[in-house]
């Protein structure tokens, strides 16, 4: 009796620690002000190519950027060390239009997922997906608050000092996504 309930405790801790962590990577709140701003973020919403390409990287050597649909892909090169390292990112995007997260009163809220399962290998053992949740208040009918929370999943084989590297960069993109997705929500007709 004791070796199985040995052997199940095994099992379990170590599925346990084969699951991915999932981190949080950046929270920001911003106003919307404008004619209709809740209709604006839905249309934003329905248009996520627009959207992706408003998107302008920082932090990191960003360069072949693309937008194909709902798909995103550009290589990022890092110098560390005197050593010079590229990663190619393809993410695909999708949205969940309900978000059971938010705060009770929320007007909209939305999870804006981003799939890299077609990135380089690199990126893939490290980073599986990013999230964004965006939950939408209304002060009056010209005048929203959205506040946004951005995680990501850990990849498969993820390793402290690569992985490290890959999630701070994402991380330094977090703003920039949420001033993408501000930008497209105030240029909505």
């Amino acid at each position: 009796m004791k070796k199985s309930t040995l052997l199940l405790t095994t099992l379990l801790l170590s599925s346990f620690s084969a699951m991915a962590a999932t981190v949080g990577i950046g929270n920001s709140t911003f106003e919307v002000k404008r004619p209709h701003a809740l209709n604006a973020v839905y249309s934003a919403v329905d248009d996520m190519p627009g959207f992706l390409k408003k998107f302008k990287p920082k932090g990191a050597q960003i360069s072949g950027l693309s937008v194909h649909g709902d798909n995103l892909e550009f290589t990022v090169t890092k110098n560390v060390l005197m050593i010079t390292r590229s990663a190619r990112v393809n993410a695909d995007l999708t949205v969940d239009e309900k978000n059971p997260a938010c705060p009770q009163g929320s007007v909209a809220g939305f999870k804006v997922n981003f799939d890299l399962g077609k990135s380089e290998q690199v990126v893939v053992d490290n980073v599986d997906s990013i999230r964004m949740d965006f939950c939408v208040s209304e002060k009056n009918p010209d005048q929203l608050t959205i506040t946004s929370k951005g995680f990501l999943v850990q990849g498969p084989k993820y390793e402290k000092l690569i992985g490290g590297m890959i999630v701070s960069e994402i991380t330094n993109q977090v703003p920039a996504l949420v001033q993408a997705f501000k930008t497209h929500i105030e240029k909505q007709p």
